[in-house]
């Protein structure tokens, strides 16, 4: 496996995808419609990954195995030094989104990245 496709909507890399001895990234994907994903993928294999906008640092694997989006974002820098957060839904944030939700900017002033507001996943 090099690459994967995780989606902010429930969908997740199962434990099995992670592989013992192996470090990974995640990629965090916006697409066109604004949906956010996340890319699972080996070290180095990160650069082909469609409408990516980040690359997290390398994942520990424990946090990968368990699936904590949250933790990892605790955890985790980005590849450039800063870094995510992740709301409630799963989706990622970056830090200027989290700064404005700290501040309680309203979903329609927010500083979303591209001008495009998350698809949050349905109820």
């Amino acid at each position: 496996m090099t690459a994967q496709n995780f989606h902010g909507e429930g969908t997740m890399w199962k434990r099995g995808d992670v592989a013992e001895g192996q470090d990974y990234q995640l990629v965090l994907v916006q697409r066109r419609d604004g949906a956010r994903t996340y890319v699972l993928c080996e070290v180095g294999q990160c650069e082909g990954v469609e409408e990516r906008v980040f690359v997290t640092a390398v994942v520990p694997r424990e946090l990968l195995v368990k699936g904590d989006l949250f933790g990892i974002a605790k955890a985790v820098k980005l590849a450039d030094g800063s870094s995510f957060g992740v709301e409630a839904h799963g989706v990622w944030l970056t830090p200027e989104e989290c700064a404005a939700f700290e501040r309680h900017v309203t979903w329609y002033e927010m500083p979303w990245l591209n001008g495009l507001a998350p698809v949050l996943p349905p109820k």
